[in-house]
C-alpha cells in the first residue's frame, strides 16, 4: 500500500471545506444526507467544521457487485427526514463513475428537494464520471483502489486514519 493522504492533510482539507460550505450557506437551514457506509468518517469530521443550522440524515445504496466493481444500484435505506423543499447537501466518500451520486441526486430531487449539492471527500476523475461535485476534498486520477478513512476493501480497512492507494498486488 502507498500512503496517499495523511490524517493531517485530511483534517486540514476538511476544515477548509467546512469553512467554504458554512460561508456559502450562511443563514440557511441545510440537510446533510450521507451515503452510507463510506461517508461516515468524512461526514462526521465535516459536520464539526460547519457553522450554522445543519440537520443530518443517511441513506444506503447497494450495488450488486463485489470487490472493486459495482453493478445495479438499489436504495436499501431511505432518509427518515423529509427532503421536500429543502436544500440538501449530499455527502459521499468518493465519486468514481458518478453513478451512485447521480442515482441518489435524482432520487432526492424526485422526492421534492429544492436543490441538491454534492460534497465528496475524493473525486476520482474518470472518463465515465458524470457528476461534478460543488465541494471537493481531493482529486484523484489514478485507477488504483483506495482504503482508509472510510474507504474499504470488502468492509475492511475503513478505520485507517490515513488514505492509502492499493497496488494491484495488494488485491490478491
Amino acid at each position: 500500500m502507498k500512503l496517499l493522504y495523511t490524517s493531517q492533510q485530511i483534517h486540514s482539507r476538511i476544515a477548509e471545506l467546512g469553512e467554504q460550505i458554512s460561508k456559502d450557506h450562511e443563514g440557511q437551514s441545510i440537510l446533510l444526507i450521507g451515503v452510507l457506509k463510506g461517508c461516515a468518517l468524512f461526514m462526521s469530521h465535516l459536520l464539526v467544521q460547519l457553522k450554522g443550522d445543519y440537520e443530518i440524515d443517511f441513506l444506503t445504496v447497494s450495488s450488486y457487485g463485489s470487490g472493486t466493481t459495482s453493478g445495479e444500484l438499489t436504495l436499501q435505506k431511505e432518509p427518515s427526514s423529509t427532503v421536500k423543499g429543502k436544500t440538501v447537501l449530499l455527502v459521499e466518500d468518493i465519486i468514481d463513475s458518478g453513478k451512485t451520486v447521480s442515482f441518489v441526486k435524482n432520487y432526492l430531487l424526485k422526492k421534492g428537494a429544492a436543490s441538491v449539492e454534492v460534497v465528496t471527500f475524493v473525486d476520482k476523475e474518470t472518463e465515465t464520471n458524470v457528476i461534478q461535485p460543488k465541494y471537493l476534498g481531493f482529486r484523484y486520477t489514478d485507477p488504483n483502489f483506495l482504503v482508509g478513512f472510510g474507504f474499504d476493501l470488502n468492509e475492511k480497512m475503513r478505520n485507517l486514519p490515513d488514505v492509502y492507494q492499493l497496488e494491484p498486488s495488494d488485491l490478491h
